[in-house]
């Protein structure tokens, strides 16, 4: 008897319409994988039902042209009202596929693509010269920025045209959009929203409708002109329009229609963008795309790529005998089709009534059959733990070979897959080789990740490049190109160059305020990424990851081979968080004129360790370089009252709130941020609102108030309530550098006396207390400061990051934070206590290492470790595993050892999730860490030989003493000493044990 398909619940009349997300349905497919497995079904609209196949095993089987054939999803049925029966949107076997699909193949065959090399070289040509203006001219955008969607459109709609029609569309000749590219977009779009829609919406929407056709109207415009003006200039080129116009089909004897014609020439002037489904799809948006993209965020599979293309082509252009002694260019490739196959998807029915899952699952004949190669791509069964990563090894030595049948498929499947393969195949090599030969790429901005739009295909949404010209590679000649950021300072003053990596602004800051007093001390300063001198240093005178802005600086810092940093005198200063015990200064410590500085942001004296060291800095470069600090005008702030009236930016307004105590709370995501077990969620808090007026009041100065600073990070007028709120911090405890300047402007000699023993008491008196520069001035308020020196005093405000303690399964759009019962200090933790529901937060996810995520197989059983707030990403996994048994699957056992003071204090969730889950055979009973893990070492031991993977989250006193206990196990288990077991414990755990680590 066949085991029903599993299906979330449906709504009468709308179906599973609900559970699909309207602008990136792969999102919601993705969710329902992991919650329903290797298939399921959805109800759609008019009674319609759609079976979505995820795994490798079942998409193997549907591959079988003598079972199932290609099918068509709804929106392919509307891209019909243009192309009707091309290649690629045929119904069946119709008479006219056959003819085309005979007479059109030979233009794709290997030798005939070779052959339109030059012809790709032509329009490649005018994507490297505009690539190259952008690294000069500014009009084009700021410092070279590039939108690869835009330029690899026009790249591949000239290159189809131009190499298989002979017909130049010059579409780099114009800023705007080609209006072509313009009536395909849109007419794809709405193409696929139409089949989304009910057939009386649909009806209602005259507006669209009207577009729609016109848009369908532009396109045929180009393909008679084309049709015509070869017709009217025939040349003798083979080309793909002679075979269309001149072929006749050597099984029937027939030509092309002149309908044919015309469908089949939009067919590939389409697919050559954007290909629906399956050909060229690769080129613009696609694959070039996402493979920069994988690429800049990879960057030592960047570096090794580029040494390839380097060593085999030495700075000359690609060649026909190039293309197969590329071995590591077609890893990536294949690697890169893996993880972003344009078209996601491709849909298949049964001939008949049938059977999948070894006779599992019962199908009827004709049903709609959805196979997800974007997660078919990912199957751990097949690829691996790591089949999220981008890894081109995988790809290479025989290994791709050695892959199950159809487990890699972005070119479709049998008779109906993609005939242009070779040509694609050929236009992205020659498009990737040439550009890395060239170009030094990064990405405009460093912290993007990954995010989806979805059409009939998918591509990278709102990813911007930034591009300048190499100058280290065998391609360089006499043309040099000055850095677009770090530029030699001008004047007589030493140079001094300030350079940075930091996410949460901490960094920044602190090169900003070196910055701005180096005039000071007898030096001209530039400031600037570290990323932006990549290479460039100038020469005058597994667990941890850099800051976006500084990953590709430290992978070329880490790769240096020979003497390339001779002449560089430098100095570092590492700011971390000692919380995150086993990332704690890890970079920093890769890199000497100065010993390196060390700021600990989990302490108070945070900022006042940086001005000792600044002032260590300027003794020993002022030493160094013979200069003296001379007195200069240096503007601290300029604050002016704009306007006093009522225009100004709305704003939350809510009654003074005293510290409260933390539990739980939800937020609900903004649109296209996801999120999976595990991760983080960063937070810019406000300071609290009574201590934004304590500023006010003692300044004496109205709360809408509009200042003009110079030295924030603003550029504009804006209110000063603003400014105190959400850009600087105004708890964090003064420095001692703080104290004396209060002191210079204080002519009272007993304030002077008392403000120097709190500074000789700083430890005590300052730091253990807590005390701000707002706390001192209203201490000792005859103490004259002006605004501007007080905001100067003020550190920025931060960003702060938390697990998140929920699944993306239980609610894709929102997210739970989990903390313990106590009063709240901080800037951060008092704002989160203070939030009321419906307020909004800035916020942003950011992801947790690869190792400490849920096994892809959720029936690997797991262990957890956890103390304290540190069952946040466990609660995450285990309300993971819930959703997953709900929906009929197979889980792994889940056992929890949880570390509290009392359980009626700190036992989260005790009473409610965690016996619910108890009841359903998630989780085992529960204990309490170090004691219960030896206690149930029997349970530990049987989980570990059952493949269980292993999570600690907690401080390092707790991991510590987690390890401890195993290691002891081990010892006793195996008759080792302390040295041995640590060792086999190392061995054994390695990728098996995954810790986050706080204190």
């Amino acid at each position: 008897m066949s085991t029903p398909i599993p299906q979330p619940p449906t709504v009468p009349f709308l179906g599973n319409t609900r559970d699909i997300d309207r602008n990136v349905p792969i999102q919601s497919f993705i969710l329902l994988s992991k919650t329903y497995g290797e298939i399921y079904q959805l109800g759609l609209l008019g009674g319609r039902k759609m079976i979505s196949i995820n795994s490798h095993a079942l998409a193997n089987e549907v591959s079988d042209d003598k079972r199932f054939v290609k099918s068509f999803t709804p929106a392919m049925h509307e891209v019909r009202n243009l192309i009707g029966d091309g290649l690629f949107t045929a119904l069946g076997d119709v008479p006219s596929w056959g003819i085309a699909h005979r007479i059109l193949m030979p233009a794709f065959g290997t030798i005939s693509v070779r052959g339109m090399l030059d012809d790709m070289k032509d329009i490649c040509g005018q994507l490297l010269l505009k690539v190259m203006l952008l690294t000069f001219r500014k009009s084009f955008g700021p410092n070279g920025v590039i939108d690869p969607s835009t330029d690899f459109t026009r790249l591949a709609l000239d290159t189809i045209a131009y190499c298989s029609m002979s017909y130049r569309l010059n579409s780099f000749y114009t800023e705007t959009q080609p209006p072509f590219v313009k009536s395909m977009v849109d007419f794809l779009t709405e193409s696929f929203l139409r089949a989304r829609r009910p057939h009386l919406v649909q009806a209602l929407m005259h507006s669209a409708t009207v577009k729609y056709e016109s848009d369908q109207q532009i396109m045929w415009e180009l393909a008679n002109s084309i049709i015509t003006d070869r017709k009217q200039n025939p040349i003798d080129k083979k080309d793909l329009l002679d075979l269309m116009l001149n072929a006749k089909d050597p099984k029937t004897g027939q030509g092309l229609s002149e309908e044919s014609i015309g469908h089949n020439l939009l067919t590939f002037l389409i697919a050559g963008m954007c290909a629906p489904p399956y050909i060229f799809h690769l080129v613009p948006t696609g694959m070039l795309t996402f493979t920069i993209y994988f690429l800049l965020k990879n960057p030592d599979k960047m570096r090794k790529l580029r040494a390839e293309i380097d060593e085999i082509l030495g700075g000359r252009p690609l060649e026909v005998g190039d293309l197969d002694k590329l071995p590591y260019l077609i890893a990536v490739m294949r690697e890169s089709l893996r993880l972003g196959p344009t078209a996601p998807a491709r849909t298949v029915a049964p001939i008949e009534d049938t059977t999948l899952g070894g006779g599992k699952y019962f199908v009827k004949a004709g049903s709609s059959i959805v196979i997800q190669a974007y997660l078919m791509h990912r199957d751990p069964k097949v690829w691996g733990e790591d089949a999220e990563e981008f890894r081109p090894e995988r790809m290479m030595d025989g290994k791709f070979e050695a892959l199950p049948p159809n487990a890699w498929q972005p070119f479709g499947f049998g008779l109906r897959g993609c005939i242009g393969r070779p040509f694609a195949w050929q236009e992205v090599m020659l498009v990737l080789t040439s550009i890395i030969q060239k170009f030094d790429l990064s990405l405009a901005d460093p912290s993007y990740t990954l995010q989806i739009s979805q059409s009939l295909t998918i591509k990278p949404k709102d990813l911007k490049i930034q591009a300048k010209l190499r100058t280290n590679g065998p391609h360089i000649s006499s043309m040099s190109h000055p850095h677009p950021r770090i530029m030699e300072p001008a004047d007589s003053k030493s140079p001094l160059y300030v350079l940075y990596g930091s996410n949460t602004g901490t960094s920044e800051a602190f090169a900003q305020r070196i910055a701005s007093e180096a005039a000071t001390y007898g030096f001209a300063a530039k400031i600037g990424t570290l990323d932006s001198v990549t290479g460039q240093l100038p020469t005058n005178g597994s667990y941890c990851e850099p800051a976006d802005n500084a990953t590709r600086f430290v992978d070329w810092l880490s790769n240096l081979q020979g003497d390339e940093l001779r002449g560089v005198s430098f100095t570092v200063f590492g700011c971390g968080n000692s919380d995150w015990v086993q990332t704690y200064q890890k970079i920093p410590k890769l890199y000497d004129l100065l010993e390196r500085g060390e700021g600990d942001a989990s302490l108070g004296s945070f900022f006042q360790v940086f001005d000792e060291y600044q002032g260590k800095l300027w003794k020993t470069l002022s030493k160094e370089y013979s200069t003296t600090k001379r007195s200069v005008d240096i503007s601290v702030i300029d604050v002016k009252v704009i306007d006093t009236g009522d225009e100004r930016a709305e704003s939350l307004r809510q009654a003074d709130t005293a510290l409260g105590h933390l539990r739980h709370l939800e937020f609900e995501l903004p649109p296209r941020m996801n999120y999976n077990a595990g991760d983080y969620l960063a937070i810019l808090p406000h300071n609290p609102t009574q201590d934004i007026n304590r500023v006010l009041s003692h300044f004496g100065i109205v709360k809408n108030q509009h200042v003009f600073p110079t030295s924030l990070p603003i550029g504009k007028p804006v209110a000063l309530f603003e400014i105190l709120s959400g850009y600087v911090e105004l708890s964090q405890p003064a420095t001692n550098k703080d104290i004396e300047t209060v002191m210079s402007a204080s002519s009272d000699k007993a304030t002077i006396l008392s403000l120097q023993a709190l500074k000789a008491s700083y430890d005590d008196e300052v730091i253990a207390k807590r005390l701000s520069v707002l706390d001192i001035l209203e201490r000792y308020p005859s103490v004259s400061v002006s605004l501007g020196a007080f905001l100067q005093m003020l550190p920025p405000m931060r960003v702060r990051q938390y697990s998140i303690s929920s699944s993306p399964l239980w609610n894709p759009q929102r997210v739970t934070l989990t903390g313990e019962e106590r009063a709240f200090l901080g800037v951060a933790s008092n704002y989160l206590s203070s939030l009321v529901p419906g307020e909004r937060v800035r916020m942003v996810v950011r992801k947790c290492s690869p190792l400490f995520r849920l096994p892809s197989d959720p029936t690997v059983p797991i262990v957890m470790f956890c103390a304290g707030s540190g069952i946040a990403p466990m609660r995450g996994f285990m309300q993971e595993r819930a959703m997953q048994k709900i929906s009929g699957r197979d889980v792994g056992k889940a056992f929890l050892f949880y570390g509290c003071r009392s359980p009626e204090v700190d036992y989260l969730y005790g009473e409610d999730d965690l016996k619910e889950w108890e009841r359903l055979g998630v989780v085992e009973d529960s204990g309490y860490v170090q004691d219960r893990v030896w206690h149930d070492r029997e349970v530990v031991n049987d989980a570990y030989h059952a493949g269980a993977k292993f999570f600690t989250c907690g401080s390092g006193q707790v991991a510590k003493g987690i390890k401890n206990k195993l290691v002891e196990i081990l010892q006793i288990q195996h008759g080792l000493d302390q040295d041995q077991a640590v060792e086999k414990f190392q061995q054994i755990t390695q990728g098996r044990y995954a810790t986050d680590i706080f204190d």
